[in-house]
């Protein structure tokens, strides 16, 4: 999360939220928070940082900025590549910490399925849009000041918000940062772990944000 005078940035994991975070950083410079912010922890800084759309604002609320006013930027990711991409980077930076990490993406989507409350899966049934929801609406809305980038064509969405919400003409190359190294998506999917992730998505494919099976065609 970023939150200034200039812009707001709403970091979903694993949407490349670091790249972002930078690109925006190099493009307009600002007084940003929570990283400048001296009455909050580390430790409360990162939790912070993943945190959704309604917890950002009250945050932008209590340091003095109207985040209705600030132009916004939160990025989403297609869910077959977005639980792939957390799978492998589990897999491949945290390995070591985790000890008992699932040998495959299946097991990976069938135990997270399994381990999730009811209260949690009630929650992905009752949101419009799904878990994305809380990264995109405040009580139940769009405001008109988001815009949400898309992983897949994320450079190009990023460039169009500073130039057209910020009136930014020379944007920087967007970096890339603690990306997951994998192939494919299709290749890593069945029939199976394709139904975990609609379970869990629902509501992100019924809303439209995605096609359902977009991307393993």
């Amino acid at each position: 999360m970023l939150a200034g005078k200039s812009l707001i940035f709403v970091h979903h994991p694993r949407t490349a939220g670091t790249s972002v975070r930078n690109l925006l950083m190099r493009a307009v410079p600002d007084n940003y928070f929570p990283m400048q912010d001296p009455n909050l922890s580390q430790e409360q800084k990162v939790w912070i940082t993943h945190q959704g759309l309604g917890v950002c604002y009250d945050y932008c609320h209590r340091i003095g900025i109207n985040p209705i006013k600030v132009p916004t930027l939160v990025c989403i990711r297609n869910p077959y590549s977005l639980m792939l991409s957390e799978y492998m980077y589990l897999s491949q930076k945290w390995k070591k910490k985790i000890k008992d990490l699932e040998k495959t993406l299946g097991a990976y989507l069938a135990n997270m399925y399994r381990k999730s409350s009811d209260e949690r899966k009630q929650k992905w049934a009752a949101d419009t849009y799904g878990r994305f929801h809380d990264f995109i609406t405040i009580n139940g809305q769009i405001p008109e000041n988001l815009t949400i980038a898309r992983f897949e064509t994320l450079e190009e969405d990023v460039r169009n918000f500073l130039q057209n919400r910020l009136e930014i003409a020379d944007v920087p190359k967007l970096p890339r940062k603690n990306a997951s190294r994998h192939g494919d998506v299709k290749n890593y999917y069945t029939d199976k772990e394709e139904k975990l992730v609609y379970a869990m998505f629902k509501n992100v494919f019924e809303s439209g944000l995605y096609k359902r099976y977009e991307g393993l065609e």
